[in-house]
Parts: structure tokens; C-alpha cells; sequence
């Protein structure tokens, strides 16, 4: 059964977001929550091409910090919220040059906002590539034999 975009989280979208503020029309496509929370990744239609490149763009922050293996639980959850908060800059990116100079300024500040907390996030989780343990052909030969 299909779920409806308000079955996602019981968040309002990305798309609506923006709308509320009366500017900009309401698009059809991917409904990425207005709220983080983890795990949204998953929930999303993975139909659509935004929602493909926000998993290729998950998957290659994964890779540059080292690969899965060797994150935390809470650097994957910074990695997904960085994900959340670039798309959340894209939508607002799509809607502040449609509206008029007040609705535009409040969606700027929260552009500037979020634009603070990607760099805060990309801070925190390193801004350099994080090179993937490498294993010795003798252990990798050894631990093919058991």
C-alpha cells in the first residue's frame, strides 16, 4: 500500500514548508520532511531522481569518512542530518527568488541558518577524506581459508 506524504513522519514537507510562507507553488515529487529525523532516507520514494541523489550524495560522504564500518552510530546520523539540511537548503534555494521581500527575508534567515549548521555539520564530521582500513594480503588469504 502506498503511503501518503503525511503518513511519511507526520511532518509537514520540504515543498509545504516553504509554501506556507505563501510563496512559490507546491510541486509534486519526493516529500522530504520539514523536521529531521533519522532514518528519513529510508522512508523516502526512491522513484524519484532527488531522492536517488540524496542517497548517492549519503552513500559518498559515507565513503570519504572511511566507509560504514568504521563510523559510529551518532557520525551516521550526522551524515544523514547533513544530507537533510542540503536538501532543506535546495528547497529554500527553489523558493526565496518567488516570493515578495518579507516572505523572502524570513526564508533567507532561515537560509542563512541552515546554511551554518551544513558547516557546523561538515566541521565536525571532517572536511578531508578518511582512507578505508586496508588488510594484508597474508590476512586476507588467511581469512579465506577458515
Amino acid at each position: 500500500m502506498k503511503k501518503k506524504h503525511s503518513q511519511l513522519d507526520n511532518h509537514e514537507t520540504l515543498s509545504r514548508f516553504a509554501d506556507g510562507n505563501g510563496c512559490g507553488t507546491e510541486r509534486k515529487g519526493p516529500q522530504i520532511p520539514s523536521k529531521f529525523s533519522t532514518g528519513f532516507l529510508a522512508r523516502l520514494d526512491g522513484r524519484y531522481l532527488l531522492v536517488k541523489e540524496l542517497k548517492t550524495f549519503y552513500d559518498a560522504i559515507i565513503s570519504d569518512l572511511g566507509g560504514t564500518d568504521n563510523l559510529s552510530t551518532i557520525q551516521k546520523t550526522l551524515v544523514e542530518r547533513y544530507v537533510w539540511t542540503i536538501a532543506f537548503l535546495r528547497s529554500l534555494e527553489q523558493k526565496i527568488p518567488t516570493c515578495d521581500a518579507s516572505e523572502g527575508a524570513e526564508l533567507l534567515g532561515r537560509f542563512t541558518q541552515a546554511t551554518n549548521t551544513a558547516i557546523g555539520l561538515a566541521k565536525t564530521l571532517g572536511l578531508k577524506r578518511t582512507a578505508k582500513p586496508v588488510v594484508s594480503l597474508e590476512n586476507y588469504i588467511g581469512g579465506k581459508r577458515q
